[in-house]
């Protein structure tokens, strides 16, 4: 929740930047023109937390158009479902689109898309757990910040719907990672 709020509040104090992006009276130079630009690609990895444990991820990207990237990343989850141990292996593919840029150092970026996942566990009778793929949606914000060169933190939250959980459709995934963009 406390993430969710900082990350409005920071949205709330860069949008008044939105309008000279649009005018491009922002200055950038040297390496902040390369940020979000069409054609490069990143790698990235984090750790995060989710309802039911921690997680771990590693993905990939593309940036279609400026500011306009898709990407892949593969989760595992490693929690429990009422004391009972549970892994989780997850595949997103998101789309995402950065409305705002602070100068080319810090992006807020909007996300979206959808996500499957595969559950197991050591589960008592009380809970009837699907062993197949299990599909779902998401979408999430995060908030970007360059440290040097090529180099990023993020800090990412996201709500997803998965359709054939028996113990809860929704999940809150927040993440903190490290990405490296190059062309």
């Amino acid at each position: 929740m406390r993430l969710i709020l900082i990350t409005v509040i920071v949205l709330m104090f860069c949008g008044s930047t939105l309008g000279q992006r649009r005018t491009n009276k922002v200055f950038k130079s040297g390496a902040q023109r390369l940020r979000h630009v069409q054609g490069y690609k990143g790698i990235d990895g984090s750790y995060g937390i989710s309802q039911l444990g921690s997680l771990y991820s590693l993905g990939g990207m593309f940036y279609m158009l400026d500011n306009n990237s898709v990407r892949v990343k593969g989760l595992f989850e490693n929690g429990s479902v009422v004391g009972n141990p549970l892994k989780r292996y997850n595949v997103d593919v998101i789309y995402a689109y950065s409305p705002i840029d602070l100068s080319g150092f810090v992006f807020v970026n909007l996300l979206g898309g959808v996500c499957a996942n595969i559950s197991y566990g050591a589960f008592g009778e009380e809970l009837n757990i699907r062993s197949g793929i299990n599909f779902g949606a998401l979408a999430g914000i995060e908030v970007e910040a360059f440290i040097a060169g090529t180099f990023s933190f993020f800090i990412s939250a996201d709500q997803r719907v998965h359709v054939y959980d028996n113990y809860g459709r929704w999940r809150n995934y927040s993440q903190v990672g490290l990405r490296y963009n190059f062309k």
